[in-house]
């Protein structure tokens, strides 16, 4: 089985999309991720590795 330190979902519902594809917030109530981080930037350094318990949810910005 597969832990990530951080999950970043993709492909997901927007007011722009023209897919039918399900919304960010379901995704996010099945992953119980209540507050997640919100980046327009996110950047991992291998030389710097995550210490931490959970997965950490990363939702990028979307540019409006």
């Amino acid at each position: 089985m597969i832990e990530p330190d951080y999950l970043i979902p993709m492909h997901y519902a927007t007011d722009e999309s023209k897919v039918d594809l399900v919304p960010l917030q379901k995704f996010l109530k099945e992953m119980g991720a209540d507050s997640p981080l919100r980046e327009d930037v996110f950047k991992i350094k291998s030389n710097n590795p995550p210490v931490m318990d959970e997965t950490v949810v990363v939702v990028l910005n979307y540019p409006e």
